[in-house]
């Protein structure tokens, strides 16, 4: 028994040697730290990513009311009035001059329609603590698969919004569509590119034809009718307009360049996104349905560098 308690364990003689060799654990310490540091990049672990998780958005807009006021007024108490509901896994505010939106994340395999009730709840029981000059709440649910994969705020000293617009469709998104996996791009905040078809009255009635006919094959663009005499084609390039036909009478065609003429209209200002108080352009990036999310990030944010 005495023999035992004059021989130290193992952990008796490791403190011991420690506090008689405290330069020693310093630099074991530090070489501990270092390798952590340096392991810690290689591990094969992907950040975090919300892309693919289905989302609730909440849109309240004041228009005129400044960016601040509109964070302060109403994405704060929002925030603090939704933290508390179960199966949200992260919140994202963003309020501009008129408009707050707060995007809710879902966690994967929660009832999203549960959930959305909850939220839709929460808002009525939150009025009396939101200003009494916004409008009514709108409510929005996406799911996972619809959501963008990447998004971009544009914003540029030299280049007007319309001339930001056309470098970023033909220079910018040239530099994502060979992505494997890339559906489509959305431009949000630039103007409403327009094209006017001015029809040849003359030549439509010599073929027997009536203005309507022209109006008819527009709306298959999804063109609206600005007048009896320029009809708008918006977001429809000015080649697939002229080569749209019209059936005559007798069964033959006539492409539409024969009785109109097809040119760029006025660019029409449409919704408005700003960082800073400086109008910007955002730019969101889709992927096909079934391709990975993660991946798809990935690979946009290395054209990106």
């Amino acid at each position: 028994r005495r023999l035992a308690e004059r021989s130290p364990g193992r952990r008796m003689r490791l403190a011991f040697w420690s506090q008689r060799h405290p330069l020693w654990v310093l630099l074991l310490a530090l070489l501990v730290l270092f390798g952590g540091l340096l392991a810690v990049g290689r591990l094969p672990i992907d950040p975090p990513s919300f892309s693919g998780y289905p989302r609730i958005h909440v849109r309240i807009h004041d228009p005129g009311v400044p960016a601040a006021i509109m964070e302060q007024g109403v994405a704060r108490p929002l925030e603090r009035i939704m933290a508390d509901i179960p199966g949200l896994v992260d919140m994202v505010s963003v309020s501009a001059v008129g408009s707050s939106e707060l995007a809710l994340f879902v966690a994967a395999g929660r009832n999203l329609d549960a959930i959305e009730r909850q939220v839709a709840q929460r808002l009525v029981e939150a009025r009396e603590q939101l200003p009494a000059s916004i409008d009514a709440p709108l409510l929005l649910r996406h799911s996972g698969a619809g959501l963008p994969v990447a998004e971009m705020l544009l914003g540029s000293s030299t280049l007007t919004l319309a001339q930001l617009q056309k470098w970023t469709e033909d220079s910018l998104v040239a530099q994502f569509t060979d992505i494997p996996g890339f559906a489509r791009y959305e431009i949000i905040g630039g103007p409403v590119r327009e094209i006017l078809v001015i029809p040849d009255q003359r030549r439509l009635a010599a073929l027997g034809l009536a203005l309507e006919d022209v109006v008819n094959v527009l709306r298959g663009y999804k063109a609206q009718t600005l007048s009896r005499r320029q009809i708008g084609a918006s977001q429809a390039g000015i080649q697939a307009v002229n080569v749209l036909s019209l059936r005559l009478a007798n069964g033959d065609t006539v492409a539409l360049s024969d009785v109109a003429r097809v040119r760029e209209g006025e660019m029409q200002d449409g919704a408005r996104v700003y960082l800073n108080a400086a109008p910007v352009l955002r730019l969101l990036l889709y992927r096909k349905p079934g391709t990975s999310a993660l991946e798809m990030e990935k690979a946009y944010k290395a054209r990106q560098v």
